[in-house]
């Protein structure tokens, strides 16, 4: 069954935590036989999209689960050529913590290939190389342009999961989902899964940078979700500082 419903990403902003909700305890979705099997988003596809979606047994829908599918230009086109009427959903998440959790995942599984152990340098230097002909190796800022990523897919209907919304009332962003896709709520518990951050963040100094670079971006997304995103993420009105 060719799945009708894509969990796009972002990354370190749940994926995990909704398959294992819905792969675990909801009969109505099929998720195919590998959770992250990036058919959409790598440069060459390999294999046959029915090999990755044998069987759905009694499930009425198949899911998609790719965190990487929202920031690379070529899978939304991928997704409309064999699913033209899929709905994406889009997790996002406060933007710089999100950016940590990734480079601690990062750090956790591919040690030695980043430019340096702080995490400090490494966002730094994502943020000198942003936009540069030298280009940038590592996208943790660009996986947290969300703007980006619904403008990407602009041609689907989209609904948009907030993170710490789920977070603090995962049974109504569930049901929610639910409702979305179109398939009758259910029972679950929720366990949060894939944690990679450690107990420290960015310095102080870092951390303003990193406001000042993300702030015009949260503001048009407030206006495009019609949310306020500071006060969800900073619990308080930073738009005006």
């Amino acid at each position: 069954m060719i799945p009708s419903v894509f969990f796009i990403g972002a990354t370190k902003c749940a994926t995990t935590t909704l398959h294992s909700i819905f792969h675990n305890h909801c009969k109505d979705v099929y998720c195919g036989v590998i959770k992250e099997n990036r058919f959409f988003s790598k440069i060459h596809q390999e294999g046959e999209l029915s090999e990755l979606y044998p069987s759905p047994g009694d499930a009425i829908i198949s899911a998609d689960f790719q965190p990487t599918n929202c920031v690379y230009p070529w899978a939304a086109t991928r997704i409309k050529e064999v699913s033209p009427n899929a709905k994406i959903i889009l997790c996002i998440r406060e933007p710089i913590a999100r950016a940590y959790s990734e480079i601690c995942h990062f750090k956790q599984r591919m040690r030695g290939n980043l430019i340096s152990e702080d995490p400090n340098e490494i966002i730094m230097e994502n943020l000198r190389t942003l936009n540069t002909i030298e280009g940038v190796k590592y996208p943790f800022l660009e996986m947290s342009d969300y703007n980006s990523h619904i403008e990407r897919f602009n041609n689907f209907e989209t609904k948009v999961v907030i993170f710490e919304e789920l977070i603090r009332n995962d049974k109504e962003v569930i049901g929610g989902i639910c409702d979305f896709i179109g398939i009758e709520r259910f029972d679950y518990e929720m366990v949060k899964t894939n944690s990679k951050s450690d107990s420290l963040f960015f310095s102080p100094d870092v951390v303003i940078k990193l406001l000042k670079f993300f702030k015009p971006k949260t503001i048009a997304l407030s206006e495009c979700l019609d949310k306020d995103l500071f006060k969800i993420w900073y619990r308080g009105d930073m738009s005006d500082g």
